[in-house]
């Protein structure tokens, strides 16, 4: 969904990327919460999917922040949208 959300947008979407991360986080938990309650065989199997999903996710989402998320960072300060709003709060 996020690729072909973003593969027609002819702007720069950089500041978008941790709402996009955010996203995809909390599908994974909630998808992952529900599958654990189920007793079918099938639907039990996609947890080690899940999981894997969150794990490279996870991986990715490391490269937002310190030096190698500089990118990230300038590009969310700099957005009208967003300026440090992302940087209040508990998160």
């Amino acid at each position: 969904m996020w690729t072909e959300i973003y593969s027609f947008s002819s702007t720069c979407t950089i500041h978008t990327a941790w709402g996009v991360y955010e996203s995809l986080f909390n599908h994974l938990e909630d998808e992952s919460k529900k599958l654990r309650r189920k007793k079918l065989p099938w639907k039990r199997a996609l947890l080690p999917a899940i999981d894997a999903a969150t794990t490279t996710l996870t991986k990715y989402y490391s490269r937002t922040s310190g030096l190698g998320g500089v990118i990230y960072n300038l590009g969310t300060v700099l957005s009208p949208e967003y300026k440090l709003s992302l940087y209040e709060g508990k998160n």
